[in-house]
Formats: C-alpha cells, structure tokens, sequence
C-alpha cells in the first residue's frame, strides 16, 4: 500500500475506468469506478502498525495531509499546528463534525490513543522511531491536542500525516493481532469492502465523509506482481492506473 503513494511511478490509462467487482480484469465502467494495478499488497491495514504512516491511505486521514505540491494542509485538524517559541509545544485545534465510518464522532481522545498507541514498546511498529522526539501527547477537552517534544524538531509537523484511529474500534483488542488489522474503521474517503489476499482490495466512497463523498465511488486495487502484466493490461484497458517502474511507465 505504501508503494501506492511512494515506489515507482503511477501511470493512469486513457480508457474509461473499468469494473472493479471483477478486480480488474477486464469490462468497462460508467465512470464513477476505477482499478489500479499494485505490485505488493499490504500485511495489515492498521496504522497502528504503520500502515499508511506517509498520510497516502484511503481509509484514514492524519491531523495534516500533503497537496498536490506535496505542502502540509489541514485534514482532521482544522488549521495548521501552532508552534511555541521554543519548538517544544505543537497545538492542534482538530476539525468539528468529522466521524469515523462506523458512524461515532470522533475526537481529541482518539488522535491521543493512536500515538502514545504506536509509541507503546508493546506495539510492533517498525517506525516508531520517526516519532521518537514526542514526549507526550494530551488531550485538552474534546477539540484540542497538545504535543510536547523531548527537543526541537523541524519536520514533526509532516510527522503528523500518520492516520488516526478510533479509540473505541481497538476496545478490548491486541493491536499486533486483532480484528481490526484486515477490518479497519477510519475518517478517510474510502471504506474497505472486500479484501481478497494475493487478488485484490475493494473499496467503496464513504457517504459521510467530512471532505465530500468522492466522485469515484468504488476504487479496486488488483495485486499484479509482474511488472511487465501490469503494464500490459494497463494498455489494453484492463487497469485504469497501475505502479510501474520507470522504463515502464515510459
């Protein structure tokens, strides 16, 4: 899933966007569908355990996203983050009305729950480490989150597209094991449907989505491990987009 956002060069079709129940394998769309061809799949879809950790998932959003210009922006929080004077307190007024797809509000409590979550040594995240310069995070009331950093750290604010999870969601749960792993509940614009290991991911436009219910409302992502098939079926109409690497997408 990272490699969606970051690896190699997402190249899109010209032709109409396909059906994405048959995974990509041909047909056409009305439009409001699209598939794109994947190289790897994901091993959970918990942040949590970083997944979607560089703010390019679509079942979650961050405090702050990247543009188009790849500059910060608002997302769940509803400014960019105040900064003191000393670098040392980072202020998040977050955004009113948002609500996780399962329907419960979302708040202060969860944006706490998700970093101390994935700072928590018992927590196997392999990139905790980018957040090593957080000393503690708290929650002031149901709208504002407060970070307080160990020393100044330039970059923290990027730090902070890491998606954020419901606190409520993960009662209960181990969070290296539990359901919530392959059945995640987010804020983002698009909510999991279907997950086939080795196949495909389905997702389907999320109606309530704080951002507006997007215009492609079902988005397919086919697991295609060859370079050359994926380029392949991209030409002949089969894929809307696919990953390629760069003499390919040439």
């Amino acid at each position: 899933m990272a490699a969606l956002g970051t690896a190699g060069a997402l190249t899109a079709g010209a032709a109409a966007c396909s059906n994405p129940e048959d995974g990509g394998s041909g047909g056409r769309g009305t439009g409001t569908s699209a598939v794109v061809g994947i190289a790897y799949e994901p091993e959970t879809l918990s942040p949590l355990l970083g997944f979607g950790k560089d703010g390019n998932s679509k079942i979650f959003d961050g405090l702050l996203a990247l543009d188009a210009d790849m500059r910060l922006k608002p997302a769940l929080a509803a400014a960019l983050p105040e900064v003191s004077a000393d670098g040392l307190t980072y202020t998040y007024r977050l955004r009113q009305g948002v609500t996780f797809s399962d329907g419960k509000p979302f708040a202060a409590k969860d944006v706490v729950f998700t970093y101390r979550t994935v700072l928590d040594a018992r927590t196997n995240n392999a990139s905790k480490s980018e957040l090593d310069a957080v000393k503690d995070v708290r929650a002031v009331g149901d709208d504002t989150v407060v970070f307080t950093l160990k020393y100044p750290y330039a970059p923290f604010a990027q730090r902070t597209v890491h998606p954020i999870v419901p606190e409520h969601a993960l009662a209960g749960q181990d969070v290296n094991t539990g359901p919530f792993t392959t059945k995640p509940v987010g804020t983002g614009p698009y909510v999991l449907t279907g997950w086939s290991r080795g196949e495909k991911l389905s997702f389907t436009a999320n109606p309530s989505y704080w951002g507006g219910k997007p215009a492609v409302e079902k988005f397919t992502m086919a697991v295609i491990k060859d370079d050359d098939v994926r380029a392949t079926r991209l030409r002949a109409g089969e894929l809307d987009g696919a990953i390629l690497p760069p003499n390919l997408a040439k």
